[in-house]
């Protein structure tokens, strides 16, 4: 995997920098058409097949975002985050930035989705609601966390805890990141654990104890 510079794009990686170039080029090739459908008929082919790219082009703009916070990328630029690096050197709106890290994160955390996202077979726009509620459901779980964490025995929770640090365990250990079975494994067991927290604090809230709430939630079948 070679790096060079002597290409129209100038992106380290080679392999990135020709498909770059071959896009900027077939795109000039494109308007150099005039962008004149034959028919009706032409017409949708034309708007589904440029949607579909443009949708791609979107995809590899958010996977950038979440490499570049996984690597930490925008420390060394001197950026507070991902979204701060993407927001000032692409331009974009606070609002436009926010939510291509918001649809980043639904990426990470949803393998199918990013590969459907990748594929051009979901919009930009029902990524952005992704992206939101996902962002929503993140705020809901820490407020849940701290409602169980003040009446639940501490050890109910410590019991929850090592469901992630497991998942970082069983990730690719060449590169650090997460196989998307794992992720799709740690998805469900995050979902699992939020199950019992929220039993126990609506049980405990009811009279019963947390002890009890657990057993019965770890009874229930999977």
């Amino acid at each position: 995997m070679g790096y060079t510079t002597n290409m129209g794009s100038i992106v380290l990686l080679a392999e990135a920098a020709e498909a770059i170039d071959t896009i900027g080029n077939g795109l000039d090739a494109l308007f150099a058409t005039g962008m004149s459908p034959a028919d009706d008929r032409d017409a949708i082919q034309w708007i589904t097949e440029l949607e579909t790219l443009s949708r791609r082009v979107a995809a590899a703009q958010t996977g950038l975002v979440a490499v570049i916070d996984r690597d930490n990328l925008h420390a060394a630029d001197g950026h507070a985050s991902a979204k701060v690096m993407v927001r000032h050197h692409a331009k974009l709106s606070e609002g436009d930035a926010k939510a291509r890290t918001q649809v980043a994160a639904a990426c990470r955390d949803l393998p199918d989705v990013a590969e459907a996202w990748q594929a051009g077979q979901v919009g930009a726009s029902q990524m952005r609601v992704i992206g939101y509620g996902g962002m929503l459901m993140e705020s809901f779980v820490a407020m849940m966390a701290l409602v169980a964490a003040s009446v639940i025995d501490p050890g109910v929770m410590r019991s929850l805890s090592p469901v992630r640090e497991s998942a970082k365990v069983s990730g690719d250990p060449h590169n650090g990141e997460l196989s998307r079975g794992t992720k799709r494994n740690a998805a469900m067991a995050r979902t699992a654990a939020l199950s019992v927290v929220i039993r126990v604090v609506v049980n405990q809230y009811s009279g019963y104890s947390a002890s009890k709430s657990v057993a019965s939630a770890a009874a229930l079948p999977p």
